[in-house]
């Protein structure tokens, strides 16, 4: 199977070191192919250089969007991938030592998904206020926090959280991500990955 981890990025070179620090971390199974694809959407912080320090280090393609919004940035990440299932997680990530084996499993026992999904967790650069910790439970929505549960099961109607999204390449190809929504730059215009998985659901 081959399989193509995506992230986009813009002005986070520090997160995305740290980042992509856990990729080399990630058990890849023997008769699995990966690339990491890395969309740089115009960014003008040290993104570039901190890219540059992983080539050799990670299976690491670097793509670069000038037009601002991250679904441009996606849908470049889309046309470029080689991967039969496409990865997507962000730039201020720790993605898990199995994570990207998880998926593998999962698109081999369930040839009929078009996505996967998996758990968000919080993380904090630094210790949040207490308000936060309390209730973190009631703040899943801004924070981008999701745990479907510990069982293997269908979506159907659940939300999936662009940190930690599986999609089939052929699906992805077929549904572009929608180019007037996700965020460009500062501006927080989110939910493109909610919108592109309810017109597949339609």
């Amino acid at each position: 199977m081959r399989i193509s981890a995506i992230i986009c990025t813009w002005n986070r070179a520090s997160l995305l070191a740290e980042t992509l620090s856990y990729f080399e971390r990630l058990r890849v199974p023997a008769d699995v192919e990966w690339e990491l694809i890395a969309v740089d959407n115009n960014s003008t912080d040290q993104t570039a250089a901190i890219l540059a320090t992983f080539e050799g280090r990670l299976p690491l393609r670097r793509a670069f969007e000038p037009q601002p919004g991250k679904s441009r940035a996606a849908n470049l990440a889309v046309r470029l991938a080689k991967g039969e299932v496409l990865l997507w997680t962000d730039d201020d990530v720790r993605v898990s030592a199995g994570w990207l084996a998880s998926y593998v499993e999962a698109a081999r026992l369930h040839p009929e998904a078009s996505w996967f999904g998996g758990p968000v967790e919080a993380w904090f650069a630094t210790e949040p206020p207490p308000w936060i910790a309390r209730n973190i439970g009631s703040l899943t929505e801004p924070y981008a926090l999701i745990d479907h549960g510990p069982t293997d099961k269908p979506l159907n109607e659940e939300a999936v959280v662009g940190a930690n999204l599986g999609l089939r390449a052929a699906v992805a190809r077929a549904f572009p991500f929608n180019e007037q929504i996700g965020p460009p730059g500062n501006a927080a215009l989110r939910g493109e990955e909610t919108e592109l998985l309810g017109r597949r659901r339609r």
